[in-house]
């Protein structure tokens, strides 16, 4: 049901198209169970967003979203954690991982966050792919 309400709403070109069919739904598996809380609007929209930024960077294949019990999602790229986002409750925020042991902590609104999620690719590129 999820699937077909988000492909409704955010179906446009292509590789949006190629996105909401293949990625998106393979990545939500573990969400879409979860027993915390069920997924947001704004969550739904950053989600696509970072398939739709890691799809420009062929960087795709390897990630996967967790719920934490703090409503968080936890994001991993190759099993190496990347960072997190919590987009449900009062207080919002989004963790960028700068090297294995720092991190920042980003308050905004969605489009903060949205914007984060290049951070979290450049991560992906300096420490992870250089392995």
């Amino acid at each position: 049901m999820l699937f077909s309400v988000f492909s409704k709403k955010y179906r446009a070109k292509d590789e949006q198209s190629f996105i909401n069919m293949s990625i998106y739904k393979r990545v939500l598996g573990d969400i879409e169970k979860s027993k915390y809380c069920s997924i947001s609007e704004e969550e739904m929209q950053f989600i696509y967003q970072l398939i739709l930024k890691l799809f420009r960077c062929g960087e795709t294949k390897s990630i996967r979203l967790t719920r934490m019990s703090n409503k968080a999602i936890s994001v991993t790229y190759n099993t190496y954690p990347i960072g997190k986002v919590r987009l449900q409750g009062r207080k919002t925020w989004m963790q960028i991982l700068i090297d294995l042991y720092e991190y920042e902590t980003l308050e905004g609104n969605l489009n903060d966050y949205i914007d984060g999620i290049d951070h979290w690719i450049l991560y992906i590129k300096k420490h992870l792919n250089a392995t």
